[in-house]
């Protein structure tokens, strides 16, 4: 799990295609100097959070880390569109030992948007993501301020245009100092995760689901 706080802009070293889908090396200096209580903040078989998508390092190198994508992770989420060069925000995954700043963030992108406008005032800006088929079904679980995770970030949602299925991020100047978003342009596709809680709220409401707080109770939650 990861809270959508930012913790490093990461860089594609080597890509690779594989039979079971793909190969990153990630540059990521500040992340693997880190430490908790004198240990590395990241070692093998650590997920870590690559622009969102929750992967397990399978290597690690003085500045670097390499991970492996299946081919559904790939069609779900922008992954497979990075090339050598192209920046990644970076997470490490939740401690006890690290607060949780945005919202619970689990890493499983649900779809892809794109950036349909933004508009700038002063040093804020308003981005507006579409989200088109085949993933219009994730629409139902945005509200206005509401949460989302936007390629990792944790973000409050400041409008919905429910006509045209899109919805607006209002991003002040620490946000677009700290992520990749100040250079993103219109037409750009993003890794959306939508909030957990909305997703139970629906299973809740749902006729035929089996899902209860009477369930949830004796699940310990």
């Amino acid at each position: 799990m990861f809270t959508g706080i930012i913790e490093e802009i990461g860089e594609i070293l080597e890509k690779k295609t594989t039979a079971e889908g793909q190969r990153l090396k990630i540059l990521a200096p500040k992340l693997l100097a880190g430490k908790i209580f004198r240990a590395p903040l990241l070692s093998v078989d650590d997920s870590i959070s690559i622009s969102g998508v929750c992967q397990t390092i399978t290597s690690l190198q003085h500045e670097s880390f390499v991970v492996d994508s299946v081919h559904t992770t790939l069609a779900k989420s922008v992954l497979g569109s990075l090339e050598v060069g192209d920046k990644v925000h970076l997470e490490s995954a939740l401690t006890l030992q690290k607060p949780l700043g945005g919202h619970m963030v689990l890493g499983h992108v649900n779809g892809v948007g794109q950036i349909s406008s933004y508009e700038d005032a002063g040093n804020n800006r308003t981005l507006w993501i579409s989200i088109t088929s085949p993933h219009q079904e994730l629409f139902q679980f945005i509200v206005a301020e509401g949460s989302i995770a936007l390629d990792g970030v944790s973000l409050t949602i400041a409008a919905v245009e429910n006509h045209s299925n899109r919805f607006a991020l209002s991003l002040i100047p620490h946000t677009l100092e700290r992520t990749l978003f100040r250079y993103k342009n219109i037409g750009d596709k993003v890794n959306i995760e939508v909030d957990i809680m909305a997703k139970y709220a629906k299973q809740l409401r749902s006729p035929q689901t089996k899902l209860s707080f009477e369930w949830l109770k004796e699940q310990g939650f």
